[in-house]
């Protein structure tokens, strides 16, 4: 065995205990409230950038299901109310996840640490979920289930199902406690229904004295609603709430571009501070997505993606590569995470459109770790972004 095989199998080690530590600190921190899986997955990025080579992964720790392309809100910031997406939904055959396709890959569900059913729609939208949410949790060895909801489907029996089974986090899509900014963003979202869930769960949780699923809070903020963070902290401790996970809204109309937090940097960095500070005090973890550390870190100037702009070219927008610095230090998508669309296709997170294969036409498991995979980690090692991965609404690189 030379000394880039055994450096591979020692690496690979390290990568799936990570995983699996990661998944005990994610449960303990459902009791403790300390924020422990933020710090191993600085360990992960750590690991991976200080590998000199490429790798092949055993399996994708996170897998995201775009179970459904269909919602039952129109939010006002939303990428499906863009004329571009509108065109893509009114010619997609493919609007809702079989349960069949899930049972014929119930292999790639046995040892993720999370699934999460939600990207292009609202999952509890589909008139399957009850079934869906059965199927993964039978083909799954752990509870791993994750979901993004607006909160404004539940019932009492999804409610009982939901505490009952597999599932690990539910996150709310509460973009604003002020009423008339929630219905700016979100029009016909029904807040008082929202905040009756979200008791009835706790309300099931206790009952059957289980500790899951553990609800997350999931704000989108624009600059409007960005001084309503640090209040969010206290909603959340009010309401049973673990963590709060803060997110730059999109924007993808130049009509919209004035509600963008890069107009408000100065009030985001002190609302974040304040949040983390009473985030500890309140036992609520507060983590920021990359678009937000980005704006907080790297002082972008512009996160303005116009779909509805005739010039632009949604599907690539770019079209060279380009060398990011520090790349694998800012994302380590490519290792560990994969997007299944609703009709098969595979892709390295849920902005990129740099596709890895289809799922009904490839296993998983040529499609994780084939040509296309490998040489999209093999780029990112090189600092080397893709083009069908810049000017994506991560902003981790801009032309």
């Amino acid at each position: 065995m030379n000394s880039a095989h055994k450096r591979s199998i020692t690496f690979l080690n390290r990568f799936f205990l990570y995983n699996r530590i990661c998944l005990a600190c994610k449960t303990l921190n459902t009791v403790l409230s300390k924020g422990m899986y933020s710090t191993f997955r600085k360990i992960k990025i750590f690991l991976i950038k200080h590998t000199s080579f490429d790798i092949t992964v055993k399996e994708p720790a996170n897998i995201q299901l775009s179970i459904n392309k269909t919602c039952n809100l129109q939010c006002t910031f939303c990428a499906r109310q863009t004329s571009h997406i509108r065109e893509q939904l009114a010619s997609d055959a493919n609007l809702e996840m079989q349960i069949e396709f899930l049972k014929k890959n119930s292999g790639l569900f046995k040892e993720a640490d999370y699934i999460n059913l939600a990207a292009d729609g609202e999952p509890l939208f589909h008139p399957e979920i009850k079934n869906i949410i059965e199927t993964i949790s039978a083909a799954s060895k752990k509870n791993n289930i994750i979901f993004v909801t607006n909160g404004t489907l539940f019932t009492d029996d999804l409610i009982d199902s939901i505490v009952r089974s597999r599932i690990m986090e539910v996150h709310f899509s509460i973009d604003s406690l002020d009423r008339e900014n929630s219905q700016f963003i979100r029009p016909g979202a029904d807040m008082d229904r929202i905040i009756d869930s979200i008791k009835k769960i706790n309300e099931k949780k206790k009952k059957l004295t289980s500790t899951f699923p553990v609800l997350v809070m999931r704000p989108t903020f624009i600059s409007q609603t960005i001084g309503e963070l640090p209040s969010m902290i206290d909603f959340c401790a009010k309401h049973g709430f673990s963590s709060i996970l803060v997110q730059n809204m999109q924007i993808y109309k130049k009509e919209l571009a004035e509600y963008s937090l890069v107009n408000s940097k100065e009030l985001v960095r002190n609302n974040i501070s304040m949040a983390k500070d009473k985030g500890w005090q309140c036992g609520v973890e507060v983590v920021l997505d990359a678009g937000v550390e980005n704006i907080e870190q790297q002082d972008p100037d512009s996160i303005l993606i116009d779909l509805d702009n005739t010039d632009a070219e949604p599907d690539g927008i770019n079209d060279h590569d380009i060398m990011v610095a520090d790349l694998t230090k800012k994302c380590v998508f490519p290792w560990d995470f994969m997007l299944v669309q609703t009709n098969g296709d595979v892709y390295p997170c849920c902005f990129s459109m740099y596709l890895l294969g289809n799922l009904y036409e490839e296993t998983w498991e040529d499609i994780w770790n084939g040509p296309r995979a490998v040489a999209l980690r093999k780029k990112f090692k090189k600092n080397i972004l893709p083009k069908e991965c810049v000017n994506k609404p991560c902003g981790i690189g801009r032309v």
